[in-house]
């Protein structure tokens, strides 16, 4: 059963199954917590390229299915039509695969298939206890459940489906006159005008994002809405793609990086890895992008697809691509540890070529650096040549300011251009005295 727990700022329903739907005040909404806090972990963790390993009693919990044996399979309720389980063992049985469930790695197609199970149960459960007639203890037990069916649905952005369980829930208090109807009708409209709500904000950001300019103001207010509708519905597939969208509309490559480094859908999903590949990319991490666009591209996904989709072409242009940049810079590399300096700044310039100038990152200014550190080591470099490779070198300083041998190789640059001036002006001056001593001599002899 369950109590009532006003103790904090907003009115709780606290369960015995671990859990409580907390009403917040000042959001309007629900929010979902547990004395367990895996549920509230976000779909993706970003954990891939930690410098360190996470702490054990950080890691997440692996999902074990041996406890019980295949944990799934336990919630075939057939049992529960022919009445050989109770409605509390499949309460019981169906928090404990629960709570497993949301302290997985891979909770979010475990939770697909759980839900789905569930809905199926509680149909079955009640109709055979509105059959047999039963007590309101266990219709208690029923319209709890369908409460936190719905808490599930919502975790997951299926508000459709959340919105249906809590209607059954309605329904079947109205139809039942339970004694404590007026509490649970409250918890229901409650939980349901939750979901309108979270609706029209769902909707209210797909249409501010579909918008080809986006002024920083309404950016920032979408980023908030958008951040809210993911604590709502950690689990949803729908609110991180938007969510991922808003970070690639405001270039917050950093960010999808971070999202996605753990997320299951990362090498599954299409819209995902090629989001998750371009923001590697202009990061400088063009290593880890060609592997995750190799990874996708040999996964079941694409080899039991018939149907080559865009997105798979693009991807597959951009592993070619980046392959061609960095077996340039191998070849570069290579070049330079031969002493074939000039060799090697032409293939830093056609790496260069290939990157583009839209990638402003650690890579490019790697490259910019290394090209212009041929130019000043070389013995006579032009004049043309310094100037072009102090250019470098100064936007190399502005995208990689950790570089402490990069402020050497500038400032040993501006040296040589500068006795590059000294000597041409004094070659000049030494001109202008010889064609005034030859004129002076051809006059007065």
């Amino acid at each position: 059963m369950s109590k009532r727990d006003e103790s904090s700022g907003g009115e709780q329903l606290t369960s015995d199954v671990g859990q409580r739907v907390v009403w917040n005040k000042a959001t309007g909404a629900f929010e979902l917590q547990s004395r367990v806090p895996h549920h509230q972990a976000p779909l993706f963790i970003p954990r891939r390229y930690t410098k360190e390993p996470a702490p054990v009693h950080q890691q997440p919990v692996r999902f074990d299915a041996s406890l019980p044996s295949n944990v799934l399979d336990d919630l075939d309720l057939g049992d529960m039509q022919h009445a050989k389980w109770s409605l509390e063992q499949f309460r019981a049985t169906r928090i404990q695969v629960y709570d497993q469930i949301l302290a997985a790695a891979s909770r979010l197609i475990l939770l697909l298939r759980f839900v789905a199970k569930w809905r199926t149960a509680l149909a079955v459960c009640k109709e055979h206890l509105m059959a047999n007639q039963a007590g309101d203890a266990k219709m208690h037990l029923v319209c709890q459940e369908f409460l936190e069916l719905a808490q599930a649905f919502k975790l997951l952005g299926e508000i459709a489906d959340a919105r249906e369980a809590l209607g059954q829930c309605i329904s079947l208090i109205r139809q039942l006159l339970l004694d404590d109807r007026d509490r649970f009708l409250k918890d229901a409209k409650r939980e349901f005008l939750a979901c309108i709500h979270f609706q029209e904000v769902f909707a209210g950001c797909e249409m501010l994002l579909r918008r080809q300019k986006t002024p920083p103001s309404i950016l920032a207010h979408l980023q908030r809405q958008i951040d809210w509708l993911a604590g709502q519905a950690p689990f949803s597939v729908k609110i991180w793609t938007i969510k991922t969208n808003l970070h690639l509309k405001a270039n917050q490559f950093p960010t999808v990086v971070s999202n996605l480094s753990l997320s299951p859908l990362t090498a599954t999903d299409e819209f995902f890895t090629m989001a998750y590949t371009h923001a590697l990319e202009m990061v400088g991490a063009y290593t880890q992008s060609l592997d995750a666009a190799q990874v996708f591209l040999a996964s079941e996904h694409c080899s039991q697809s018939r149907d080559v989709s865009a997105t798979e072409t693009k991807l597959r242009a951009h592993a070619k691509r980046l392959e061609s940049i960095l077996e340039r810079k191998r070849q570069a590399e290579q070049l330079e540890r031969e002493g074939k300096y000039r060799d090697a700044e032409k293939c830093y310039e056609e790496c260069l070529e290939l990157v583009g100038h839209h990638s402003n990152n650690r890579f490019t200014a790697e490259l910019l650096y290394r090209r212009a550190n041929l130019v000043v080591m070389d013995m006579a470099p032009s004049m043309d040549r310094l100037i072009a490779a102090i250019q470098d070198l100064t936007l190399s300083r502005q995208l990689w300011p950790a570089n402490q041998l990069l402020t050497l190789c500038l400032e040993t640059a501006q040296l040589h251009l500068e006795t590059k001036k000294l000597r041409c002006r004094m070659r000049k001056e030494n001109e202008e005295v010889d064609v005034s001593v030859t004129h002076f001599r051809k006059r007065f002899y």
